[in-house]
């Protein structure tokens, strides 16, 4: 039997010009050739071009999975969705409400320089922060005083990112989203990068539509969320979770026609205008919780700090149904004519406006929420199923002064919440 060199030096001495054309020859290994039995003509190098170029392809491939692997990798943000976000109205229009938290992971200093909403399947982009509006949304765990600062995210530092995305641009349909987060490393290589995360569906349910808590004229809703201490930002985590259940609360304060929020001076709560005004149930439902044992004080005072477990005041708590409940806080002491299990009616009287818990002044704190529970509950969308919007606060410091508000067309307003310092009249 002739080994492998016989057998090539055989093939040499018998063709050593190769094989003829339109034929194909392989040495077997073992002595024996195979001749005239793969494909011949252009058939045969119709195979041959397509084998090369998967060969190719492949190489290539592994080329670009070895080289991607090899990529340098870096810690950065954990990136978290806070309550799942939802359908709701703010600042007179039907938005998106929600947090996302981030929490550097990495060594270094991480700058933000800019965060996108983006579409998952076409990569469009809906909403962009950048700069200050960037530094208007978001907030540190440490509080740092400076906007600029709030940017700064330090090594291990925790930072909230507080969303109103306007639902209009979406039309009808319900995309999925994710964050695209472009930040920079404080580690002397000064590189820009990208990170992804906090990915969530447009959700269907829209909010709950109930009553006004209030009647009559010269109420002024009073929220914000661009305040670092206002409603919308403050959390509370009582028992193990962080939660926010002020997130579409409003303080309706109630003012004059030119603008006071009192008669006689505003240093004595029973001056103000709107306090002991009647407070409504906001639809047929079962008192769940009252709490009526807290003093008033006899003289208002906007610094007045209270320990966070009496932060309420003497409030009602009512059952509405599917998990939502209706919060109404600071009320007027020995004024709750309701009790616990009691069926009310839609637009029945239950309190007054008081003085009582963590306030600046005499007013109502409303907010509905997904637990009977004041501070651990998630703040859930609603609106008011009808009123009017008789003017406006020019600003949050015109409002403080006390200064006169511009009037409005006093259009009626259905299924909908007033902006920040309208002055709205209920039925």
């Amino acid at each position: 039997m002739r080994n492998t060199e016989s057998c090539e030096a055989s093939r040499e001495d018998n063709n050593p010009t190769g094989p003829p054309p339109g034929h194909s020859q392989r040495n077997c290994g073992n002595g024996h050739r195979l001749g005239g039995l793969l494909p011949s003509g252009p058939h045969h190098q119709y195979i041959k071009r397509t084998v090369s170029a998967l060969l190719a392809c492949v190489i290539c491939w592994c080329c670009e999975s070895i080289h991607a692997q090899r990529q340098p990798l870096y810690q950065s943000f954990d990136m978290r969705l806070g309550a799942l976000p939802r359908r709701g109205y703010f600042n007179g229009e039907p938005a998106l409400v929600y947090e996302v938290h981030l929490t550097n992971f990495s060594a270094a200093e991480l700058t933000l320089d800019q965060l996108e909403l983006v579409e998952e399947g076409s990569r469009r982009v809906r909403a962009q922060y950048s700069d200050a509006n960037l530094a208007e949304i978001i907030s540190r765990s440490d509080h740092a005083s400076d906007p600029q600062a709030q940017l700064r995210i330090p090594a291990g530092l925790h930072a909230t990112l507080y969303l109103t995305v306007p639902l209009t641009q979406f039309g009808s349909g319900v995309p999925k989203l994710v964050h695209r987060l472009t930040y920079t490393s404080e580690t002397g290589r000064k590189e820009r990068s990208v990170v992804e995360g906090a990915i969530f569906r447009i959700p269907i349910e829209s909010p709950l539509v109930i009553a006004p808590p209030l009647r009559g004229e010269g109420w002024t809703a009073i929220y914000s969320d661009a305040w670092e201490r206002g409603h919308r930002r403050v959390m509370f985590a009582t028992r193990g979770i962080a939660r926010i259940p002020g997130r579409y609360a409003i303080d309706w304060v109630r003012v004059a026609a030119d603008g006071r929020h009192a008669n006689g001076g505003d240093r004595e709560p029973a001056h103000w205008i709107g306090y002991g005004s009647e407070v409504l149930a906001v639809a047929d439902a079962v008192v769940a919780f009252t709490s009526d044992d807290m003093a008033e004080p006899a003289t208002v005072d906007s610094a007045r700090k209270v320990d966070i477990e009496d932060a309420s005041g003497d409030y009602v708590v009512l059952d509405l149904g599917k998990g939502k409940y209706a919060f109404y806080e600071h009320l007027k002491p020995s004024s709750i004519s309701v009790a616990v299990g009691v069926h009310v009616h839609r637009s029945q009287p239950i309190a007054a406006v008081g003085y009582t818990g963590q306030s600046t002044g005499p007013h109502l704190h409303f907010h509905v929420a997904d637990s009977i529970a004041p501070l651990d509950s998630e703040g859930l969308p609603y609106v008011f199923d009808k009123y009017r919007i008789v003017g406006r606060f020019s600003s949050a410091e015109a409002f403080g002064a006390g200064n006169g508000w511009k009037s409005g067309s006093a259009e009626v307003h259905q299924n909908e919440l007033p902006p920040p310092f309208a002055v709205v009249e209920f039925p």
